[in-house]
């Protein structure tokens, strides 16, 4: 003990307060991280419900409220009727795992049904009783109108687009400023392929599809085919891959049309109008194969005017 320098006290006593400095900044900086690592999209519109979907890198308690109201969200999405998927390779089962997203990612998948049809909704996202998302108008969504109503029909097609580049902003700008200056808003948006380039990964998704489309992801469905590059780590015939994760399509029939049973090829009716999305890449394009006879019957049954 007589041998220890007078000088040791302060240096305990400073490194302990460097220490306790350095946990309160690394808490500062953990609580003011991006509330999501994929911002709220919408998936699957019909007449009568909606799919909300979103991803976080940390553990909460998911809740959605919604209500045509914006200062009256009466109505919840409760944590136990969200969908949550984690990266968990190996495992299977329901819901199945993401496939290849970064480790310690969650994605929440919220159904709200019992919707009046053609109808606007504001929508939040919250951490239990903690508002994630901003009170913001952009936060809504609009249900389709029934199946056969004749009304205007106005949407965006985009294909091959998935560089994150300069280009690709200009045309998303260039539509935004149009709707602006219109007073016009979408009423889907299809996109026919190559929105990941060059492969298709979960990270190439989030950053050359989310990242740059978010503002008009948060308020419209996207419809999605899948193009040869998604192709590269998605497969259409047990719908496996980022291409997967990201869209939640139609398998029952439930947007209208022919139950297909596969993500990869499907339909659904908006008001007089009838789309069909095929899956050009992996899949039997004979025409005796599933597909094909899937098209000719479901195209055999619709009454859409179009």
């Amino acid at each position: 003990q007589e041998k220890i320098p007078m000088t040791m006290p302060l240096l305990l006593k400073t490194t302990c307060s460097a220490t306790a400095l350095l946990l309160t900044m690394l808490q500062a900086v953990r609580a003011e991280q991006p509330a999501f690592s994929r911002a709220p999209y919408l998936q699957l519109a019909t007449d009568s419900s909606i799919r909300i979907v979103w991803r976080t890198e940390r553990a909460i308690t998911p809740l959605v409220r919604y209500g045509k109201d914006p200062a009256e969200l009466t109505g919840l999405a409760k944590a136990e009727n969200i969908i949550k998927r984690v990266n968990a390779t190996g495992e299977s089962g329901s819901p199945p795992p993401l496939h290849s997203a970064p480790e310690g990612t969650r994605q929440f998948e919220a159904t709200i049904t019992g919707l009046e049809p053609e109808t606007v909704y504001r929508y939040a996202i919250f951490d239990g009783e903690k508002r994630l998302t901003p009170d913001d108008p952009g936060y809504r969504f609009k249900t389709h109108p029934l199946p056969g109503t004749p009304r205007p029909l106005y949407f965006w097609v985009v294909g091959d687009s998935g560089t994150a580049g300069l280009n690709q902003a200009k045309v998303h700008t260039a539509m935004r400023k149009y709707n602006k200056a219109k007073d016009a808003q979408l009423d889907l948006y299809i996109h026919v392929g190559d929105m990941a380039y060059g492969s298709g990964t979960d990270t190439q998704f989030s950053e050359r599809f989310f990242k740059m489309y978010e503002p008009t992801l948060r308020n419209t469905v996207c419809w999605a085919a899948m193009g040869n590059h998604e192709g590269k780590t998605s497969k259409g015939a047990d719908g496996s891959g980022p291409f997967y994760d990201a869209y939640i399509c139609p398998t029952t029939g439930e947007a209208g049309g022919l139950p297909s049973g596969k993500e990869a090829y499907y339909s659904f009716d908006f008001g007089s109008v009838h789309f069909v999305v095929l899956d050009s890449h992996d899949l039997d394009r004979r025409p005796g194969g599933a597909m094909a006879q899937w098209l000719k019957a479901d195209i055999e049954k619709t009454k859409a005017e179009w």
